[in-house]
């Protein structure tokens, strides 16, 4: 009785002395080794990142000692803010107009070049619908991919205006080929830049016809 009763005691002390040990501190976990094949070695733990070099931040956002101690944001030189804040350069916009082509009223989308005298226009022929309103950022990208030296013109189709200016009459592909071909012998061919045509869908198909007819303008 005396021995287990010993064991007891000694049992106790220990489990006194286990629970009133402090817990270990936390440790982050440590990402495991790849499973290998057998025979092979497993591939180590890539190594942590190195930390980030007191200079990566650009001067506009270093921190700067001030007189009141701490730390505040330094706001550069003034050439500095100004390449920063500076606001981007207005985008050219097209202008819509309405002429009349063949006797047909016929919505147009054009930016002119900032030469005073250009030797290049660019005519954008649309898809189906031919709506001119749909190619409006197209336009005014394609007019600053040239550097504003060519002057770029948006036909649309007729009858595929906003409104409704031949009362639902229908036309052909023959009669919106004539169409573009009028508009240019009417704006266009009397001057002495050359032509681009630029052609969505079945419009392309448009632009080839025009190519056919006037193969040395355009």
């Amino acid at each position: 009785t005396c021995s287990i009763g010993g064991k007891v005691a000694d049992s106790l002390k220990t489990w006194s002395v286990f629970t009133a040990a402090p817990k270990p501190e936390p440790s982050l976990p440590r990402r495991r080794a790849a499973p290998s094949r057998r025979g092979e070695s497993p591939e180590p733990a890539p190594p942590p990142p190195p930390p980030a070099p007191s200079g990566w931040l650009p001067r506009l956002f270093r921190p700067a000692a001030c007189g009141g101690g701490g730390a505040r944001l330094s706001a550069g030189s003034s050439m500095e803010r100004a390449g920063l804040l500076a606001p981007f350069p207005p985008r050219a916009r097209a202008t819509a107009r309405v002429c009349m082509v063949s006797s047909f009223a016929t919505e147009l989308l054009e930016i002119r070049s900032r030469e005073p005298s250009p030797s290049l226009h660019v005519l954008v022929v649309p898809g189906n619908p031919g709506i001119v309103g749909f190619y409006k950022d197209f336009v005014e990208a394609l007019y600053e991919n040239l550097g504003g030296q060519a002057s770029v013109t948006a036909i649309g189709h007729i009858s595929h205006g906003q409104k409704d200016y031949e009362h639902g009459r229908l036309f052909s592909l023959h009669e919106q080929i004539e169409h573009k071909i009028d508009f240019l012998e009417q704006e266009l061919l009397h001057t002495e830049q050359s032509i681009i045509v630029v052609g969505h869908s079945i419009g392309a198909y448009i632009g080839l016809e025009i190519c056919k007819r006037f193969q040395k303008k355009v």
